[in-house]
């Protein structure tokens, strides 16, 4: 068993680049398992005379295959490539190199079309059951495991189903139907409010709106950790506008307010990032702002990968933030539509001024006591 192992072997691991400590060469010489980054392994071929027994790649179908090189110089006797062929391929950024190349081709997708068979792993332990219908789709044979079908085990899922995130009535029906929280999209509200609508890849609707959704889950008796908390966006314009939005409110919330509070400051914050950046990445609690409000979402929003990454992000509660007629007019979205329940904007930020007023009252009054 992994105790048997863990006592027999304790190994000697080197990690190169980012925010690791220098490395010098005796510590490699002596290392059993060496980390490092594609890049990492091209840019030290040359100081790094030795060879290795076994080289194994993550990511591996988001990588070219120049990238492949390197490692495969290093002669080693056995290469494990993990990667997903369904997500997204890699990114090749000039026009001209991609309409001549077979760049955006990894070489795992090289190898899986000359018909080298691929050990498929059909169990997935990330996700609630159904956070894991939403794209279980793209893969026919994933299973569960068996901690998945008890929801208790998911610690984030029992503070939010014991929390005022959303109304008793509603986490009630959650309890009774699903025994977690289901894929969920708030359906925005033009007509009410006074914000524009999507400019420049910018939505200032939504992301008013994931202000208030968040400011509303950090200060719930629960005491939600702030890092177990992500918002994705599939543009870069409104990445960076949520960024000097709503990382405001984290860092104005009251310390007590995280889970940890001997934690360095920037890992109270939230995660803002976009849709690819966030590929092999995960977190319990998953905002989505889609920023479109067009007659039907662009080919670039409605591409399978793109969206089969965005939905496999989240392991206990998943939130899509956009304008649902939008969505509804697009075929590749309709697998994904069906999974969801739909929850109004308009009813949700009512119920979340509602709590925010009772707050304010129970802070009065408990001010008054002392």
């Amino acid at each position: 068993n992994e105790a048997d192992i863990d006592s027999m072997w304790s190994p000697n691991i080197v990690r190169l680049g980012g925010k690791y400590n220098k490395v010098y060469r005796e510590d490699l010489v002596n290392a059993d398992i060496v980390c490092m980054t594609c890049t990492g392994c091209a840019t030290r071929r040359f100081s790094m005379k030795w060879e290795f027994d076994t080289v194994i790649v993550e990511e591996a179908a988001k990588i070219t295959q120049p990238e492949a090189l390197p490692f495969l110089s290093y002669n080693p006797s056995r290469i494990v490539l993990v990667g997903d062929h369904l997500q997204l391929s890699p990114v090749v950024m000039d026009p001209g190199v991609k309409e001549r190349t077979w760049l955006e081709g990894s070489l795992f997708q090289v190898l899986l079309r000359k018909g080298v068979q691929p050990i498929l792993l059909n169990y997935q332990g990330r996700a609630t059951k159904c956070i894991c219908n939403m794209y279980r789709w793209r893969y026919p044979s994933l299973l569960d495991l068996p901690h998945v079908k008890n929801a208790t085990t998911f610690s984030s899922l029992n503070k939010i189903l014991s929390s005022e995130i959303f109304p008793r009535d509603l986490l009630n029906s959650f309890l009774g139907y699903h025994e977690a929280v289901p894929p969920l999209f708030i359906d925005m509200d033009y007509t009410k409010f006074d914000l524009t609508k999507s400019v420049g890849e910018k939505n200032q609707h939504e992301a008013s709106f994931i202000k208030a959704f968040i400011h509303h889950m950090l200060q719930d008796a629960q005491k939600i950790d702030p890092t177990s908390i992500s918002v994705l966006t599939p543009y870069k314009n409104q990445k960076q506008y949520l960024k000097s939005d709503v990382f405001e409110i984290v860092n104005n919330v009251d310390n007590d307010n995280c889970v940890n509070n001997d934690m360095p400051s920037d890992e109270k914050n939230i995660d803002i990032a976009t849709t690819d950046e966030y590929q092999g990445l995960q977190n319990d609690i998953v905002l989505v702002s889609l920023v479109a409000t067009g007659k039907r979402p662009s080919p670039y929003l409605s591409s399978q990968r793109r969206l089969n990454v965005l939905t496999s992000r989240s392991r206990v509660m998943f939130v899509l933030i956009g304008k649902r007629k939008t969505f509804e007019a697009s075929k590749e979205w309709n697998a994904v539509l069906e999974k969801v329940e739909f929850l109004s904007e308009t009813k949700q930020r009512r119920y979340i001024d509602l709590k925010s007023k009772e707050r304010t009252k129970a802070a009065k009054h408990a001010q008054l006591q002392i």
